[in-house]
């Protein structure tokens, strides 16, 4: 990731996208390579693909969320008489 934000800065946009899409790929709740990718892509006039990348993102933060209440709830002690 931080090699893809230096490649940015130094408007290198080509280069810097493959570094994102490793970052995402290795671990793909990135939610700051996917939106800086998008971006990114967008910029290369590659609107769909910036979308892919943002309904991508999006299904897999709503995959982790649940993934996440789902321990929660099964963690957390039922409460017999109903009190907070």
């Amino acid at each position: 990731m931080e090699k893809a934000e230096d490649l940015c800065k130094k408007r290198k946009i080509k280069r810097a996208i493959p570094y994102l899409v490793d970052a995402i790929l290795e671990s793909p709740d990135n939610l700051d390579a996917a939106i800086q990718c998008a971006y990114l892509a967008d910029q290369e006039q590659d609107r769909e693909g910036a979308i892919e990348i943002l309904e991508l993102a999006e299904s897999t933060g709503d995959n982790s969320r649940h993934l996440v209440l789902q321990t929660r709830m099964f963690l957390t002690p039922l409460n017999q008489d109903n009190e907070p």
